[in-house]
């Protein structure tokens, strides 16, 4: 990507029109991939409530023992809970934010 040249029209600054087009790009491409994040923790929300109730029901069928049902729904509410918490970090610590931001500001 090239320089963004700043051009100044009417005393006020204003990006070129490369510089436009580049910026707009910019910004489409962050906005999907906030938008592919954003899927992505709504699939593990899903997949982990469908496991709990899985869980629930099979609590219910059979007489399994408590620490194995307990253990079970405890390593799913971990992996759930530390993939959400990946996926949010992505967001918004990661590159996305930034760049919509500063999309944004210019």
């Amino acid at each position: 990507m090239g320089s963004l040249i700043i051009v100044k029209w009417h005393g006020e600054l204003v990006p070129s029109q490369h510089a436009h087009e580049e910026l707009k790009l910019l910004y489409e491409v962050t906005v999907k991939d906030l938008e592919f994040f954003k899927k992505q923790q709504w699939l593990v929300t899903y997949y982990g409530i469908l496991v709990f109730g899985g869980l629930v029901t099979l609590a219910k069928i059979t007489t399994l023992e408590k620490w194995a049902f307990f253990s079970v729904a405890g390593l799913t509410f971990l992996l759930c809970s530390l993939l959400l918490s990946t996926l949010e970090h992505s967001i918004g610590v990661g590159v996305g934010r930034v760049r919509l931001e500063l999309c944004r500001d210019v």
